[in-house]
């Protein structure tokens, strides 16, 4: 039986609650909407869904960070997919993020 679920505020503050649920490999999210309300605030309606995924005690989640990096084209998208996510908020404003990657296609004994 899934969920409708609507968050309604601040933008960032809307997006970091949003992200961090979709971190939760319980649930699954479909069919998500964004609205811009005026320019600080935004709606998020979506639909969610209680999956049979189990976090074994030795699986950490894994989540995407997603970084948008300015050029003169626009803007690229970053992303990279992290195990055991650590965000520190710094005191000057400033978050720093870090976590563990691998590569699944990687040979161990190659080395370039």
């Amino acid at each position: 039986m899934s969920m409708r679920l609507i968050v309604e505020g601040e933008e960032c503050s809307v997006q970091r609650y949003i992200r961090d649920l979709k971190q939760d490999k319980r649930y699954r999210f479909y069919h998500i909407h964004e609205f811009l309300l005026n320019p600080v605030e935004m709606k998020v309606e979506c639909y969610v869904e209680r999956t049979n995924n189990r976090l074994s005690e030795d699986k950490k989640p894994l989540a995407k960070v997603i970084m948008e990096i300015p050029d003169e084209h626009g803007a690229k998208k970053i992303e990279i997919d992290l195990l055991d996510i650590k965000l520190v908020n710094l005191l000057d404003g400033k978050t720093t993020i870090f976590g563990m990657s691998y590569d699944v296609y990687a040979h161990p004994s190659r080395k370039e």
